[in-house]
C-alpha cells in the first residue's frame, strides 16, 4: 500500500464487530477495565493503520457511548474518525 501500487490512499474503514469469549470468567476481567475497546483492542487497528498507511495521525474524534444494558462499567464499543498526514481518513 505504501508503495503506491494500488494508487494513492484516501480513505480507509475498519470493521470490529465484536470479540468472542472463551468462557464467562476470562470475558469478567474485560468488564473492569476503563474503555476496554479502546485501550486494550482498538490500539492495535490504530497501529496497524500507520504501519499500513505509512503516516502518523493529526487528528481523532472518538464518541463511545455505554448503552443502559451493558455489563461493562465503560463504554465498550466506539465509533472514530482518525486523520492521518495528508489527509487520508480512517473511520
Amino acid at each position: 500500500m505504501r508503495g503506491g501500487k494500488f494508487g494513492e490512499i484516501a480513505a480507509v474503514s475498519i470493521a470490529f464487530p465484536g470479540y468472542s469469549y472463551e468462557s464467562e470468567a476470562s470475558a469478567r476481567w474485560h468488564c473492569e477495565l476503563r474503555h476496554p475497546l479502546i485501550a486494550d483492542l482498538a490500539i492495535h487497528h490504530f497501529d496497524l493503520m500507520r504501519m499500513v498507511i505509512g503516516r502518523e495521525p493529526v487528528s481523532v474524534c472518538c464518541a463511545a457511548p455505554r448503552p443502559s444494558w451493558s455489563e461493562f462499567n465503560d463504554p465498550a464499543t466506539a465509533a472514530a474518525i482518525v486523520v492521518f498526514d495528508g489527509g487520508v481518513t480512517v473511520t
